[in-house]
């Protein structure tokens, strides 16, 4: 999601094909995470996803699948560019994983167990990546407001902190 929103955030209005910039993007990923996925496979995904009906008369068409292949290795190639051939960023949730560890060896066991508070905050993270705003933040800053709220959905106050607008700062010291 953070590859397609940046790709989008570096263009001006432009229309494309968010389907195929979509694809393009899973795709990508999967080759910056290390963990490549078969396009076929992508393929095949994308098109159930997207037209069960029409991808079962498709089939057994080489040449289509052929030119949707291609369209997306041109969006990857593309995507890539408009990046400044730097696909690799930050993203929040590993810092979100470190804080949450952090935090949750802080409070008192029966607190843990009552409280999801991993489950909310990555609940909450998932959501956050499908706003275009994703690219706008800091990963740590991302991770902190996601924390932040977490904690006060559940209303907790945070052990050996008396202001409790302030904790997160021991986390991102540069945080507001």
């Amino acid at each position: 999601a953070s590859i397609y929103h940046r790709f989008y955030n570096n263009l001006e209005h432009v229309e494309y094909d968010e389907f195929a910039i979509a694809s393009a993007a899973i795709f990508l990923a999967s080759k910056v995470n290390e963990d490549p996925i078969r396009l076929k496979d992508l393929i095949n995904v994308t098109q159930v996803t997207l037209d069960r009906d029409e991808w079962n008369n498709e089939v057994a068409n080489d040449g289509w699948l052929l030119r949707i292949r291609d369209t997306i290795i041109q969006c990857e190639m593309y995507i890539i560019r408009v990046l400044h051939f730097l696909p690799h960023t930050r993203l929040p949730h590993f810092y979100l994983l470190n804080y949450l560890s952090t935090l949750e060896n802080c409070l008192p066991d029966e607190i843990k167990s009552q409280t999801p508070l991993a489950k909310c905050a990555m609940s909450l993270l998932q959501d956050f990546y499908f706003s275009p705003s994703i690219v706008l933040h800091k990963p740590e800053e991302a991770a902190i407001a996601i924390l932040v709220l977490t904690t006060q959905i559940y209303g907790l106050q945070i052990p050996l902190t008396t202001d409790t607008d302030t904790w997160y700062r021991s986390f991102c010291p540069e945080t507001r």
